[in-house]
């Protein structure tokens, strides 16, 4: 998981060519330290650290320095990484991304008033019931043939 550290002076200027280093890198649970990885610059004030948060069995907490006595600290939730994943993958589909509708519905004006929506995690899965994200209902009501109400509602 990519870890970003934006840095800025007090007039809201970049801090490019700065040294940071992870002083402290440590487990929530139990205080032990865990080997940090290495910062290294982007660009423009930009820079980036990566560490696989789910190697670990708890959270890590961090100090970064700049060697001019500049201090930034943080915090690797190992939870809402997995959660940032899934919640990432299903925006994505949900902008029609690896999506599939099916089990269609028609009223009589041929207006779609409900259907199935099924959203992948891959696009190779899309239309089988592999690696489903996640399943919707759609309904939708017309009044002289307009559309009245729309309703995508996750199963």
């Amino acid at each position: 998981m990519p870890a970003i550290i934006y840095t800025l002076d007090f007039q809201d200027v970049n801090k490019s060519g700065l040294t940071i280093t992870l002083t402290t890198f440590k487990k929530v649970s139990d205080d032990s330290t865990v080997t940090p990885p290495t910062v290294s610059e982007l660009s423009n004030g930009v820079y980036k650290f990566t560490f696989n948060i789910d190697s670990q069995d708890s959270d890590i907490y961090f100090v970064a320095d700049d060697s001019a006595q500049n201090v930034i600290t943080g915090r690797l939730n190992r939870r809402n990484s997995d959660l940032l994943n899934e919640d990432m993958l299903r925006i994505l589909g949900l902008s029609q991304e690896n999506m599939f509708i099916d089990n269609q519905v028609f009223d009589g004006n041929n207006n779609l008033t409900a259907s199935r929506v099924r959203i992948y995690s891959t696009s190779i899965d899309v239309g089988t019931t592999t690696n489903v994200i996640a399943t919707y209902t759609l309904t939708a009501t017309y009044a002289s043939n307009l559309l009245t109400s729309f309703a995508n509602v996750k199963q």
